[in-house]
């Protein structure tokens, strides 16, 4: 039996970019760590709860229009006092957008 070396349906590219989040508003401060077609990695000092719904804003390299998309928290790990990445899977974007996404990943993604 072939055990798999990774768990990821989709390309991760690796991105260092400011974005903003919202459980409830106003929006807060993050860095984006990854981004993929089926969500993205944050670095926050204010990291949600897993299973808690956000809205995000965020520009990707190329491109001037932001994307807004409809997030759930589906892991957080801190990696220092203060500061905790988080992994968000999408439950909700545009199909214009999606396919912007996919266009960046596939360009500039790894598995």
């Amino acid at each position: 039996m072939e055990i798999p070396t990774t768990r990821r349906k989709h390309p991760r590219a690796p991105l260092r970019q400011p974005i903003e989040f919202a459980v409830t508003t106003p929006f807060e401060g993050a860095v984006m760590k990854t981004i993929s077609q089926g969500g993205l990695c944050i670095v926050t000092s204010t990291p949600p709860l897993v299973v808690t719904r956000l809205l995000v804003r965020f520009t990707i390299p190329g491109d001037s229009e932001p994307m807004n998309a409809v997030g759930v928290t589906v892991w957080t790990r801190l990696v220092r006092p203060q500061k905790a990445e988080v992994g968000l899977k999408f439950i909700g974007l545009r199909d214009d957008n999606f396919a912007r996404l996919q266009k960046y990943c596939t360009e500039h993604g790894t598995l």
